[in-house]
């Protein structure tokens, strides 16, 4: 579930459970206003009021953690807050509450940066970014390179998969998640990225500048092998946007073309990105009438999606 006041289309990770979990965006502040003792919010405390009521009307745990829900609202609309930022990570804490890793607060450039994903095509060096545990069961968290785009900036300049990304033009990465370091790495055509990064089983970080150029995410590829005497043609998966079910088609087309005895598809290092990316490659292999998944909202109404 997505909450997004100011853009159209839902994204979402890999939707399989039964409850989807939300993911909360917000970018201009709206919403009607209260007054606290007679005094008009500000600009900070009336976007946190909103986040507070956008979050109670749309998470399904109704018990909050066990928490007095309304008395989180009063504290965040009587903080006096500096800047958009002190507001955000008041409304991250609000978040981190609820004890739920898919709820989570994006800025209008993170969620941008998601969006770019989502829809094919971005200006940076060509990687994708997830968050990892440094440590399990542990809070703390780094931004590592999850796929290096084949040809672009990123994979010419020796980057590989599994480095970590410990500084990005200045920012210390080590405190963001993939989504918000991500604002960092993209930036416009021609421009240089100062990277600097840590691979695995090196002890010592390498920084790297790097030019931003325009790149195509080639989310789906195809290959034939053969296994046991066997053909096998094997579509492989990176991630979810609008285009990845005619890309998944068009793929499958080609590969049954040539008779093949048995067909794989890959999802692994698949990232996620778009909910309805999911559903409709699912509509391409499973036989007509099948259940995909279904959506549970906090009033228990389901949605059900099938072939």
């Amino acid at each position: 579930m997505k909450i997004s006041p100011n853009f159209a289309a839902p994204l979402v990770r890999a939707a399989t459970s039964v409850l989807l979990a939300s993911t909360l965006l917000f970018g201009e502040v709206g919403g009607p206003s209260a007054a606290i003792a007679s005094q008009p919010l500000t600009e900070e405390q009336k976007l946190t009021a909103e986040a507070w009521r956008v979050t109670d009307r749309e998470f399904v745990d109704r018990e909050f953690k066990g928490q007095d829900w309304f008395s989180v609202r009063q504290k965040m609309v009587k903080r006096k807050y500096v800047s958009h930022n002190e507001a955000y990570d008041e409304v991250r804490a609000m978040l981190a509450t609820l004890g739920d890793k898919y709820t989570r607060f994006l800025t209008p450039s993170a969620y941008d940066a998601v969006f770019a994903v989502a829809t094919g095509g971005v200006v940076g060096i060509g990687v994708e970014l997830q968050t990892e545990p440094v440590e399990e069961g542990k809070p703390q968290t780094r931004v590592v390179i999850n796929n290096v785009v084949p040809g672009g900036p990123a994979e010419r300049a020796g980057i590989a998969a599994g480095d970590e990304i410990v500084n990005a033009d200045g920012m210390d990465t080590t405190v963001l998640t993939a989504e918000e370091a991500s604002k960092f790495v993209r930036g416009a055509s021609g421009s240089k990225l100062r990277l600097v990064l840590r691979s695995p089983g090196e002890a010592e970080p390498r920084v790297l500048l790097i030019e931003r150029a325009a790149v195509k995410l080639a989310a789906v590829t195809k290959s034939s092998v053969a296994v046991g005497g066997k053909s096998v043609g094997i579509v492989q998966i990176r991630q979810f946007s609008l285009a990845t079910a005619e890309d998944v088609k068009a793929a499958l087309t080609e590969l049954l073309a040539k008779k093949p005895d048995a067909l794989a598809l890959d999802l692994r290092g698949n990232t996620g990105g778009y909910f309805t990316g999911g559903v409709d490659v699912a509509r391409l292999l499973l036989p007509k009438g099948s259940a995909i998944t279904y959506v549970t909202d906090n009033r228990r109404n389901v949605v059900t999606y099938e072939t």
